[in-house]
């Protein structure tokens, strides 16, 4: 899936923008573990989905897969060859 969103964005707007769309991604994920960090909320988080369980986790994933999938594969869809 994750290829299925590279490849909506790529083939839609081109290399710069799938670079930009990416650099986004890695600034939102090393800004909330620099707040985590900064809270010093590492226990809580850990806590939190050691409480979830793995099940949650992967409801959590397939969530996000589903979210990729459906906004990638209509963009895709419609883009030519």
């Amino acid at each position: 899936v994750i290829g299925f969103g590279s490849a909506t964005v790529y083939k839609r707007f081109g290399a710069l923008w799938l670079t930009l769309v990416y650099v986004a991604i890695a600034v939102l994920f090393v800004g909330a573990l620099w707040l985590i960090g900064r809270a010093n909320a590492w226990i809580e988080v850990f806590g939190w989905f050691a409480e979830i369980g793995a099940g949650g986790v992967a409801l959590l994933m397939l969530a996000a897969i589903v979210l990729v999938a459906a906004t990638s594969f209509p963009v895709l869809r419609r883009t030519t060859p």
